[in-house]
C-alpha cells in the first residue's frame, strides 16, 4: 500500500477517494474528478479499501478512454486554454 494515500478524504463522517481527472481525457470527461465512496466511518478501513476504490475509479476513466478511442478529437489551437475550468486549476490543450 502507499505510504501516502493521495485524495483520501472524509466527507462529513465517511472516507471518500477524490480523484483529480488525467489530462488526456479531460476536455472530454464530463467532470473535473471522480469520487469513489469508501462506505466506512473508520480511517484504518478505509486505507485497506483504497486500493480497491482506485481501481473501480482507474476503471471507469479507462472505460471512458475505450469510448473515445474511435471518435475524432477535439479541433484546438496548441497553445490556447480549454474554457474548461477545472477545481485546483484549468486544464491545459496541447
Amino acid at each position: 500500500m502507499p505510504s501516502r494515500l493521495t485524495g483520501l478524504t472524509l466527507k462529513g463522517r465517511v472516507w471518500w477517494i477524490r480523484f483529480r481527472i488525467p489530462a488526456d481525457i479531460c476536455d472530454t470527461y464530463p467532470k473535473s474528478e471522480e469520487l469513489e465512496n469508501l462506505k466506512t466511518r473508520d480511517r484504518a478501513a478505509a486505507e485497506r479499501a483504497y486500493p480497491d476504490g482506485l481501481k473501480a475509479i482507474q476503471a471507469r476513466l479507462d472505460r471512458h478512454r475505450r469510448s473515445r478511442a474511435g471518435a475524432p478529437k477535439p479541433l484546438r489551437n496548441s497553445l490556447r486554454i480549454s474554457s474548461k475550468s477545472r477545481a485546483g486549476g484549468t486544464c491545459v490543450s496541447r
